[in-house]
């Protein structure tokens, strides 16, 4: 089965119905396509099938939290397989940040999580639950890709619910819905008077990038497209015009995900190399950049199959996630340079084919951050760049040269 075609199962159906539609589809298979396409229903069905959600870390738990798919969470909260408090309560603590109220409070509230925090660190999150109010603090992107880029705690879990439902309709060139108030009440289990609420909000453009107009029986969405490049239609197959052409987002939304880097057999010699020089700091690993998975893949073939590895990239996480069934960060150098991933602790950081792109701007910062949260750092690159100083908080180990590809190791200062 496709692993997009599930998506045909996630308009309202009978579980009946559902069972009957997912064919061959193992039960750990539909737990994964449905984690990914946000179905819940799915979701609760391979749960009833004793199907295991804590495979590989509890990869599960934490992809569900980083993406705010809160009706899923609340079902892997009931699994007893499932470790909630993975990672130093990670979930917990990147629900507050990013204004998941909900799963905030569902994982306050799970005994697994409370054990391991202190007295005094569940005092403050009983304090911040309850001091919770409208702030400016999350993300919104578009209709495709589900990221908030400005909203509120008010009203983030809201937009986010309607935004889930209209992609399960929205066809690939529609920019226009039109559902019946009581089949659009029924079908996404909303009220017509939670949107009327969202729609005359003063801050609604921060919020959402679509316009909704409710009449005496209907609703209708409209501008539901993208905005497309003025440079969209100009490809060539090289990847580097095609990058400086269509700029890093029109890039990965139009073709990253069906790109596939020529040196890929040159970059899994380099892995080899590495690990040939007694390079073993691989059990907590950040695939950064990490694409489609390519270096996440080349590492569990190589028999890293048990180690913590989590893939970090903004535009490809989905086809990430999907390849390697491992968790994707969603963060940009942008982000990372203004201190995203401070909270997290590996042994390695690799990025292969990818910080090479990264602007002069941000590198010295990224680099200082970066040194402060891993002991290694290999940057596989198809030139010299990115320039790494040691007042960036990196000292040059080793550096060797396989085909086209340049790979080079280094120590943190700081740790």
């Amino acid at each position: 089965m496709n692993p997009h075609s599930i998506r045909s199962l996630m308009k309202p159906k009978l579980e009946d119905e559902i069972l009957k539609s997912i064919g061959d589809l193992s039960p750990e298979e539909l737990l994964n396509q449905s984690l990914i396409n946000n179905f819940a229903e799915g979701v609760k069905i391979a749960l009833k099938k004793d199907v295991n959600p804590s495979q590989n870390n509890n990869w599960m738990i934490g992809y569900a939290i980083e993406h705010g798919y809160t009706e899923i969470v609340k079902l892997l909260l009931t699994n007893s397989k499932i470790n909630p408090s993975i990672y130093d309560n990670f979930g917990i603590k990147y629900a507050l940040k990013n204004g998941y109220t909900e799963i905030f409070k569902l994982l306050l509230q799970d005994k697994r999580v409370r054990e391991k925090l202190t007295n005094e660190e569940i005092k403050k999150y009983e304090n911040q639950m309850s001091g919770l109010k409208e702030s400016h603090i999350l993300k919104f992107d578009d209709i495709q890709n589900l990221e908030f880029r400005k909203g509120s705690l008010q009203y983030g879990d809201k937009v986010k619910q309607l935004i889930e439902f209209l992609r399960i309709y929205k066809d690939q060139n529609e920019d226009t819905l039109i559902f019946n108030k009581d089949d659009f009440e029924k079908a996404s289990r909303m009220k017509i008077s939670e949107i009327e609420e969202i729609n005359n909000l003063p801050s609604k453009k921060s919020l959402m990038d679509f316009n909704i107009e409710i009449t005496d029986d209907q609703i209708k969405f409209t501008d539901l497209q993208n905005r497309k490049s003025i440079h969209t239609e100009s490809f060539d197959p090289s990847i580097r015009t095609n990058y400086e052409i269509l700029g890093v987002e029109d890039f990965y939304s139009k073709i990253g995900g069906e790109y596939k880097n020529p040196h890929i057999e040159d970059i899994e010699k380099c892995i080899k190399k590495c690990i040939g020089f007694d390079f073993d700091e691989f059990n907590r690993t950040l695939d950064l950049a990490s694409g489609t998975g390519e270096i996440t893949k080349i590492l569990m073939e190589l028999g890293y199959n048990n180690i913590d590895i989590i893939g970090c990239d903004p535009y490809l996480y989905r086809e990430y996630t999907m390849n390697t069934n491992k968790v994707c960060l969603k963060y940009s150098f942008s982000d990372i340079q203004h201190g995203e991933l401070d909270n997290y602790k590996f042994d390695t950081i690799i990025c292969s084919y990818g910080m090479h792109l990264a602007d002069d701007s941000i590198l010295p910062d990224m680099l200082w951050r970066l040194s402060m949260i891993s002991k290694f750092l290999i940057i596989i690159s198809p030139n010299n760049r990115p320039e790494i100083k040691e007042e960036n908080g990196w000292i040059l180990d080793k550096y060797f040269k396989i085909g086209k590809s340049k790979c080079k190791i280094y120590i943190s200062k700081n740790l």
